[in-house]
């Protein structure tokens, strides 16, 4: 099956993952989360600022990665 890398182990990604789970914490919207990787200097895998729906995945994730592995720091 062909699609996007998953996020999931890479230790650079750390960083990003932590960046929105905090803003969304606080209750900030996934469009200002998108401003913020983009000012902070996150890319995607081409290069290219974030799509919202890509931070919404990533969030996502996020969650499902904190419920299921121990040691996982934000």
């Amino acid at each position: 099956k062909r699609g996007p890398k998953p996020l999931v182990d890479k230790k650079e990604n750390d960083g990003l993952r932590s960046l929105i789970y905090n803003l969304r914490k606080q209750g900030k919207s996934y469009r200002y989360i998108v401003d913020q990787a983009e000012i902070a200097g996150y890319t995607n895998s081409k290069g290219k600022p974030f799509a919202r729906t890509q931070i919404v995945r990533i969030h996502q994730s996020t969650i499902k990665l904190l419920r299921h592995k121990e040691g996982f720091k934000l």
